[in-house]
C-alpha cells in the first residue's frame, strides 16, 4: 500500500460519484454490521406496529437470502459498480502518463494484490467482497480501455458462460449445497487436480470459484457509467443512466421469468407424480426450493392456496389430485435439480441477478445525480467514508472480526438488549468514521 496527498482535490471531484462512493461504503457497514445480530431485541418492544417495522427492516433486509433479493443483497453489486467507476478513472489518468501496457501491468498487480489481502483475512469465508473485487478485476483489467460494444459483449460472454457452467455440470449442485465435490458430486478436473481444493470448494457462498465472472459483469457496467457521468452532459447522463437501468431491468426480469417457467415445466410434472406415489421428500425439497411453484395450479381454490402458503404438500395433494394427476402425464425422464438457478440471488449469481443488481446500480448513481449535481444536495459524510473505499472495507472488515469474536464468545447474536445493540453498533460506526476523517481531512488517499 502507498499513500497519496497529491491527488485530485476533494472539491473537484463530481459530487454524485463520490456520494455513491461513500453510499456503498455506509449501506456495507450498515449490513455487515447488523448481520452480526438477529432480532430477539425487537420481540420485547410492546408496540405492534413498531416491532412489526423494525422485525421488517433488521429481521429481513439488512440480511442476505437465497430465495429472494433485499436490501443487504444490493451493497456488494453498488460496490462492485463503484470499483468499475475507479477503475476507469485509474486508467484514463494512468494512460497520460504511462504507455498503456503499463498502465495495465500495473492495474493486474493492484488487482493481484487485492486476491492476496483476501486469501488473508478470510477464513471460512473465502468468496467474499474483496476475493471477488480482486478477481473480477483481473478480469476486467483486460478490456478497460475498449470501446463499450466490446466491453459490454465481453461482459455478456462471461454471465453468459457462467449460468451455462451452472445449469450442466455439477457446480450449479455445488452452489446450491446439494452435495460436496469428492463426496456426493464428481468433477474430476476441479476435484483432483485444482490446488487448495479444500480451500477452495468448502463453502459454496457468492458464486463460489467461478462467482467472479459475474461480478466482472456488474464492474464492467461500472466503467461505462464512468464514461456516462464523465461525459458532464446532463441530457447525455440522464438518458444514459435511465436507458442502461431500464434496459438491464427489464432483462433481469425477463430472464428470471422465461427460466423459471422452464424450470417450473419440469419441476411440476415430476413433484406431481411424487406426490401421487407419496413419495413427499423431493416434493418438499423442490417446493423449499423453489417458492411459487404450483401457486399458478393452486389460484382460485383458497384450500389448496393455504395449504400450498403452509407448504403442507399432503394436504395440497388431496385436494389437488385431479390437477396433478394431467400434471404427471408429462413427467420428464430425469429429476429437475436446479430450483435457484432463475431467482435474483447473490449466492448463486444466475443471470437475472448480475441483470437486475446491475440496473438497480444505474439507478442508485442517477437518483445521487439528480440530488447531488443537479439539485446541488449533498448527504453529510458519505464524501467522507467514500474516500478510500477499499482501505475502509479491509479496516472496517478487520474491526468487525474483533466485534464478532466478542458477540460470539458471550453468545450475544441473540440478545434481548436494543441498548447493547444499538449502543455496539455506535462504537463501530465511530470507529470506522474516525478514521475515515483522519484521512479525509489530510487528503489522505491509500492506494494497493
Amino acid at each position: 500500500m502507498s499513500t497519496d496527498s497529491t491527488a485530485i482535490p476533494v472539491s473537484n471531484r463530481i459530487a454524485s460519484l463520490d456520494q455513491y462512493r461513500g453510499y456503498a461504503i455506509f449501506g456495507m457497514l450498515l449490513v455487515n454490521f447488523f448481520g452480526h445480530y438477529r432480532t430477539a431485541w425487537v420481540a420485547e418492544l410492546s408496540d405492534s406496529w413498531l416491532k412489526d417495522g423494525l422485525g421488517f427492516i433488521f429481521g429481513q433486509q439488512l440480511h442476505h437470502h437465497n430465495e429472494f433479493m433485499t436490501y443487504a443483497d444490493t451493497i456488494a453489486p453498488i460496490f462492485m459498480f463503484v470499483v468499475g467507476i475507479g477503475m476507469r478513472l485509474s486508467w484514463t489518468r494512468r494512460v497520460k502518463h504511462v504507455d498503456p501496457g503499463t498502465a495495465r501491468k500495473a492495474m493486474a498487480k493492484r488487482y493481484f494484490t487485492i486476491v492476496l489481502i483476501a486469501f488473508a483475512i478470510y477464513s471460512g469465508w473465502l468468496w467474499d467482497a474483496l476475493m471477488s473485487i480482486g478477481l473480477a478485476g483481473l478480469v476486467a483489467v483486460l478490456i478497460v480501455d475498449k470501446k463499450w460494444s466490446v466491453r459490454i459483449a465481453y461482459a455478456l460472454g462471461l454471465v453468459v458462460a457462467y449460468q451455462l457452467i451452472f445449469s450442466y455440470t455439477s457446480y450449479g449442485e455445488w452452489l446450491l449445497r446439494l452435495g460436496k465435490y469428492g463426496r456426493e458430486l464428481d468433477w474430476p478436473w476441479i476435484s483432483i487436480f485444482l490446488p487448495l481444493r479444500d480451500v477452495l470448494l468448502d463453502v459454496p457462498i457468492n458464486g463460489g470459484l467461478l462467482g467472479h465472472w459475474s461480478w466482472a459483469f456488474m464492474l464492467i457496467f461500472g466503467t461505462i457509467a464512468y464514461d456516462i457521468m464523465a461525459t458532464q452532459d446532463r441530457k447525455k447522463i440522464l438518458t444514459g443512466l435511465i436507458g442502461f437501468g431500464v434496459v438491464l431491468s427489464i432483462a433481469g426480469w425477463g430472464v428470471r421469468n422465461v427460466g423459471t417457467q422452464a424450470y417450473f415445466d419440469k419441476a411440476e410434472p415430476y413433484a406431481a407424480a411424487r406426490m401421487l406415489e407419496g413419495d413427499m421428500g423431493p416434493v418438499n425439497t423442490i417446493v423449499g426450493k423453489s417458492p411459487g411453484i404450483f401457486s399458478a395450479l393452486a389460484k382460485g381454490n383458497a384450500e389448496a392456496e393455504a395449504a400450498l402458503a403452509s407448504r403442507n404438500m399432503t394436504v395440497f395433494a388431496e385436494l389437488m389430485k385431479a390437477e396433478l394427476t394431467v400434471l404427471a402425464e408429462r413427467e420428464p425422464e430425469t429429476a429437475p435439480r436446479l430450483g435457484n438457478a432463475w431467482v435474483f440471488s447473490k449466492n448463486y449469481l444466475t443471470l437475472p441477478f448480475p441483470f437486475w443488481a446491475t440496473a438497480l446500480c444505474f439507478f442508485h448513481l442517477l437518483l445521487f445525480y439528480v440530488i447531488c449535481d443537479v439539485m446541488k444536495l449533498n448527504v453529510p459524510g458519505m464524501a467522507v467514508i467514500g474516500l478510500n473505499p477499499l482501505f475502509i472495507y479491509i479496516f472496517q472488515s478487520l474491526t468487525l472480526e474483533s466485534l464478532s469474536s466478542i458477540i460470539s464468545y458471550y453468545d450475544l447474536r441473540d440478545t434481548t438488549s436494543a441498548l447493547l445493540v444499538f449502543g455496539s453498533g455506535l462504537f463501530y460506526f465511530g470507529l470506522i468514521y474516525g478514521m475515515a476523517h483522519y484521512m479525509y481531512k489530510r487528503n489522505i488517499i491509500v492506494k494497493i
